[in-house]
């Protein structure tokens, strides 16, 4: 007699929970929830690829809610999406308590698989065919998420780039004028920039210049210092990190440049305006959050050559 087939998309997987899956906390550890969500998800991926696997990357991985011991956990395993020899495997985690029955969503994971032949080369993957506008939607969302992973385990650690930033001297202000205004007489060196739009006509400008516009400014941002990132370029690669390479002046076409430092201002919540060259990226940032910046941009190995004569003082 024929065995039943199961689906080669989908599984779900049932354990319960036991006291020595606990933390100090009474509740479920994450680590065992984590196991056990890699386990689950490689019988879903097995069933599909009916060969070898090997995990990845848990790509996405959220905690929503608890897990008591005694609950049933339920591991709900889908297999979102397949390239050629990777694939996208979602799992909603459930849990039920088994002495009401309730069910609560407590977890959602996502990993990715490589199949590998004997000689642990990756090999080819079998097609995943979308039946339906669940299933499509399934592997349009999948796609997505594996092309943002695999750019992320590209990028992510492979170089680090570290730049010298120099403060210019002095205060800066930016001005919004009337789109029509005429271009203000502003000595060259007291000139940032100049951006006319529909908008507005933006001047940036040192506050030590004089300015005469023949209209009062419809908008006046005060008090900012300015970064220049315009002196050097270090790379240290990952699998040679003593190998460092120094370049004079950003190229360009460089990539990363403006996320490298940008990134760390978003992080420590320091706004930042900007005006771009080919070679040179000035940074315009509020005065009160000067040391707060230095900081930040310094403790994660970018280089800053300080004004003599703080602005501050």
């Amino acid at each position: 007699m024929q065995g039943k087939k199961v689906s080669a998309s989908r599984a779900t997987i049932q354990h319960q929970v036991m006291p020595h899956h606990t933390n100090n906390a009474g509740k479920m550890h994450g680590g065992e929830l984590l196991r056990m969500l890699d386990s689950a998800g490689a019988i879903c991926a097995f069933r599909h690829a009916r060969g070898t696997l090997v995990t990845a990357a848990i790509a996405h991985m959220e905690f929503i809610a608890p897990v008591h011991p005694g609950d049933i956990i339920m591991f709900h395993c889908s297999v979102n999406t397949v390239a050629r020899s990777s694939m996208e495997v979602g799992v909603r985690i459930e849990a039920e308590d088994y002495l009401t029955g309730e069910v609560r969503h407590v977890s959602t994971g996502y990993l990715i698989f490589v199949g590998i032949d004997a000689q642990g080369n990756p090999r080819t993957l079998p097609p995943l065919l979308a039946e339906t506008e669940e299933d499509r939607r399934r592997m349009a969302d999948g796609t997505r998420r594996m092309a943002i992973s695999r750019l992320t385990r590209r990028t992510a650690g492979s170089y680090t780039q570290y730049f010298r930033l120099k403060e210019l001297p002095g205060m800066f202000t930016l001005y919004q004028v009337p789109p029509q205004s005429p271009l203000p007489q502003v000595p060259a060196q007291d000139l940032l920039g100049i951006v006319r739009t529909a908008e507005g006509l933006f001047c940036a400008v040192n506050e030590a210049c004089a300015l005469a516009f023949e209209e009062e400014p419809a908008l006046t941002l005060r008090d900012y210092f300015c970064l220049a990132i315009n002196e050097s370029m270090k790379q240290s690669s990952m699998e040679n990190p003593d190998a460092l390479q120094e370049y004079e002046g950003v190229r360009p076409g460089s990539v990363g440049v403006l996320a490298s430092i940008t990134s760390v201002l978003a992080a420590a919540r320091i706004p930042v305006l900007i005006l771009s060259t080919l070679t040179n990226s000035l940074l315009l940032l509020p005065l009160a959050l000067r040391d707060h910046a230095f900081k930040s941009l310094e403790a994660v190995g970018h280089r800053i050559e300080k004004n003599e004569d703080d602005p501050c003082q």
